[in-house]
């Protein structure tokens, strides 16, 4: 046994997904700001040091990788396709959310550890400003088509237009 906890994490839009070598984990945890963060405070709350592997799916895995990374855990962000032919070399076929985290645990205890940094602050603002300015996009889009819809109904109207 080495002197740290490897848990593998699967991380879905709405669940985690959780296994661990010896501690005593619940295997599914909310997706929530607030069940990310009790995983948090129960991995950092360990006797030992935690190390945490999951998969880089979308955006999902990002808000856990940061919280648990400012709780003091430290993580690995795998990428998929790695972690798919890892499970294959392991010659597991079956494929759902507890065998995934399993898989990841085992990634984690046999492969090269790469510590993973969240992003600067910036790189999230901007990504929001992108959000919003996507967001304005699509108002006025819908605002055009409200306008041209309008347009089109008046030009309909017998006598009201050039008549």
């Amino acid at each position: 046994m080495s002197n740290v906890e490897v848990v593998g994490i699967d991380v879905a839009a709405r669940t985690l997904a959780v296994c661990a070598e010896t501690l005593d984990l619940e295997r599914a945890w909310e997706n929530t700001a607030a069940g990310r963060k009790a995983l948090a405070q129960r991995l950092a709350a360990a006797k030992r040091p935690v190390r945490a592997v999951m998969e880089a799916t979308g955006i999902y895995f990002l808000d856990l990788a940061r919280a648990l990374v400012a709780a003091g855990i430290e993580v690995m962000v795998v990428n998929p396709k790695a972690s798919h032919h890892f499970a294959e070399a392991l010659l597991e076929r079956r494929k759902d959310d507890p065998v995934d985290a399993a898989v990841l645990r085992e990634y984690g205890r046999r492969m090269a550890w790469t510590d993973w940094r969240p992003p600067e602050p910036t790189v999230f603002q901007l990504r929001e400003i992108g959000r919003q300015i996507r967001a304005f996009g699509k108002d006025i889009a819908a605002a055009k088509n409200k306008a041209d819809w309008v347009m089109a109904s008046i030009a309909d109207l017998p006598g009201l237009v050039g008549g």
